[in-house]
């Protein structure tokens, strides 16, 4: 039964509506937060005013899981990351109240260029590390805004952000064998806004390349 803080009568007209809510808060309690910059740095402070905001949701039972996925150590640390983090609701936090505190993040002004993106999740989680040798694999090219590309790694049917792809082989469908190894964190994959400025598209997991070359 939800609590009286999601709902304050099980016999009004929004019963139902209230019980929804809960249910899909339940399936969803966490959220995936980045701050990136197409090609560039994030500025300190737009990061300073995140990580307050962060903490601040820790102090007072809002967040009780905070998984950190960049900048940290032997991470990708990409050029553009300034933070890429997932966030918990406490045991006892209500919807509203980790609604309001995601709310507090999007409402941060942000300099032009800079991406927010909060995205519900149903829990916090860190990526398994796999060691690939001699692995067979396809390039696939995303437009990031014109004249920008950004070069995935198609494994077994899912997406990887290499850290290096050779110059030579960045055509898209290309079929390469590679060794490497996955890394616990991801990167934001952009696409084209309708006045071209990079936009969020999707994330995906990091790969270390220690080699790549023609199938």
């Amino acid at each position: 039964m939800p609590s009286k803080t999601l709902c304050s009568t099980l016999f009004s007209g929004a019963a139902l509506l209230c019980l929804l809510n809960s249910a899909a808060f339940a399936e969803n309690r966490a959220a995936n937060i980045s701050i990136t910059r197409y090609n560039s740095t994030v500025d300190k402070a737009t990061l300073q005013t995140a990580r307050k905001i962060i903490v601040q949701a820790i102090a007072n039972g809002t967040v009780d899981t905070f998984v950190v996925y960049s900048p940290r150590l032997n991470g990708s640390n990409k050029v553009g990351v300034g933070m890429s983090v997932c966030a918990e609701a406490g045991f006892h936090a209500t919807q509203n109240k980790f609604k309001a505190f995601l709310k507090k993040l999007d409402s941060m002004h942000v300099k032009d260029g800079v991406v927010l993106n909060t995205r519900m999740v149903k829990n916090c989680t860190i990526e398994n590390e796999t060691t690939f040798k001699n692995s067979k694999g396809k390039i696939k090219v995303f437009v990031a805004t014109r004249g920008n590309y950004q070069y995935l790694l198609d494994i077994g049917g899912k997406l990887y952000f290499p850290d290096v792809v050779p110059d030579s082989l960045k055509l898209d469908g290309q079929s390469v064998i590679f060794s490497g190894n996955s890394l616990i964190d991801n990167s934001d994959v952009y696409k084209p806004a309708s006045n071209d400025a990079p936009i969020f598209d999707f994330n995906a997991q990091n790969i270390h390349i220690t080699h790549m070359s023609v199938k």
